[in-house]
């Protein structure tokens, strides 16, 4: 999985100039050159001045330098009799033709300077994304695919508000860190929105929310600013490191690192959330190793208050409280996880109907937690092509668990306690699984 997210950061270079042809009314290029926040006319383009120009509530008074800078437009106005100096100049943007702003797709780079530390501090919330037409947002103007040279908006000085906030549709995030914001570090209202190659850590809330649906997320890290972290030094966001709100429904997660944060890696809450699709994630951890890195999130997963039809597909969770915690949901498909080192459950699900734990390419492992797998309440499991070795108990199953199925190649050993548990009620439950290397065995009723 990690094979992945590297291969999508080793081909991010190319992402910039493979991204589909523009119109005529298409072509709006800015490149921010100062990282300055402020709308003042001056020799350089800031990034708000860039998103105002994006959404069309900023259009006049521009000095020879951002008018350089806002490539695309098209410009009424006068260089001063300086045409050198890039503080002269009265620029206005000829808003009758074609060019940029509202209704037009811009891209906006960022090209910080370097005594800047490639850090833009902000001192008020940015504008909204907000256009009818797309905006591209990318922190790779020299196209280099690497975390530590993105730069970082830092929204620490800004009260109660969001890093960035996409409210329309079809925007692109590339290449950018999201840090120290109050809200979220990225807050997605609109749909059909990409985030990818992007890191969001040290904030108050969520690194990323999500409110809309069809977005797609890839080779994002929500916790920590660096793929090469080894520990947490205080970079996780409060709450979850990617927030799936109510009502947020086929939106795709991929190849995420989601490390030290204070609630979990990725929560998806219901009621009226489905659909959603998690792959690849790396949750607590940037490794497969037992030993190191360890950077741990409250849970690795948590899906609650009626989510359904969730999706997991590749999903790496260890070290973190609860590994899987599911509640009061319904028909989930969880394959090709491996869940270790947990302190308490590996999965963890509360009155969780109808799921399938399975079925992929590769074995489900539930391995080195406190208990594997504890069904409470839950109903309608299938439990197919999954490892549960050397945990204290195997699978638990309580409440009132019924008609639970364990089929299909699964293997219990290595327990140090309990291979499996019945407690506290659970009936109707049938097994048909290797305890011993023995596949032939017959499903047992208990």
């Amino acid at each position: 999985m990690l094979r992945a997210i590297v291969a999508v950061l080793l081909l991010a270079g190319q992402i910039l100039v493979t991204m589909p042809g523009r119109s005529a009314r298409d072509k709006g290029n800015f490149v921010v050159t100062t990282a300055a926040d402020d709308n003042a006319k001056d020799a350089f383009l800031s990034l708000r001045e860039a998103l105002s120009v994006a959404n069309g509530t900023l259009s006049t008074n521009f000095s020879n330098g951002e008018k350089e800078a806002l490539g695309g437009c098209a410009f009424t106005g006068s260089d001063g009799g300086d045409a050198g100096n890039p503080s002269a100049g009265t620029w206005n943007i000829d808003l009758a033709g074609p060019g940029c702003g509202a209704g037009i797709t811009d891209t906006i780079y960022i090209s910080l300077p370097v005594l800047s530390g490639n850090v833009l501090t902000l001192t008020s919330a940015l504008p909204n994304l907000n256009d009818s037409a797309p905006t591209m947002l990318s922190g790779l103007y020299s196209g280099s695919p690497d975390f530590e040279l993105m730069p970082t908006i830092d929204a620490s000085n800004v009260t109660a508000s969001d890093g960035l906030r996409l409210i329309s549709n079809g925007n692109q995030i590339f290449g950018v860190k999201v840090r120290g914001a109050q809200g979220n570090g990225i807050r997605i209202d609109g749909n059909a929105n990409t985030v990818y190659m992007t890191s969001v850590y040290s904030n108050s809330q969520a690194g990323i929310a999500i409110y809309g649906g069809r977005n797609q997320f890839s080779a994002i890290i929500a916790g920590h600013s660096v793929l090469t972290a080894t520990a947490c030094d205080g970079k996780g966001n409060s709450g979850s490191g990617v927030f799936l709100a109510s009502g947020a429904n086929a939106n795709q997660i991929l190849q995420l690192m989601g490390v030290c944060n204070g609630n979990a890696g990725i929560e998806v809450l219901g009621p009226d959330t489905s659909g959603n699709l998690i792959g690849e994630a790396f949750l607590g951890t940037t490794t497969m190793s037992a030993l190191l890195p360890v950077l741990p999130n409250a849970r690795g997963l948590f899906a609650h208050a009626g989510v359904t039809d969730l999706t997991v597909d590749g999903l790496l969770a260890q070290n973190n409280t609860v590994g899987v915690d599911l509640d009061a949901s319904s028909s989930m498909t969880l394959s090709r996880m491996f869940v270790m080192n947990n302190v308490e459950r590996g999965i963890y699900a509360t009155n969780v109907h109808t799921a399938v734990l399975g079925g992929g390419d590769i074995p489900n492992q539930l391995q080195s937690n406190l208990i594997g797998i504890e069904l409470d309440g839950s109903s309608n499991w299938l439990i197919t092509n999954t490892t549960v070795m050397s945990n204290a108990i195997g699978i638990t199953l309580r409440g009132s668990t019924t008609q639970n199925v364990a089929v299909y190649q699964s293997l219990i050993q290595g327990q140090t306690g309990d291979g499996i548990l019945v407690i506290g009620g659970a009936s109707n439950n049938q097994i048909g699984i290797d305890l011993l290397g023995d596949a032939s065995r017959a499903a047992t009723a208990f």
